[in-house]
């Protein structure tokens, strides 16, 4: 993802708030936005250094 790849920290991306656009669709399952985005951030990161 582009903020991976900027080499943004999970903080600096969740404030930015890259999911607000599929937040009304998908935001309201068990799983929340800031949530998802932590879950699932790290992984990104790494598989960039690649």
């Amino acid at each position: 993802t582009p903020l991976a790849r900027q080499g943004l920290s999970l903080e600096e991306a969740t404030k930015l708030d890259p999911l607000k656009d599929l937040n009304e669709k998908w935001g309201n399952g068990f799983l929340k936005p800031d949530n998802f985005l932590a879950t699932i951030y790290q992984t990104i990161v790494e598989r960039n250094k690649k």
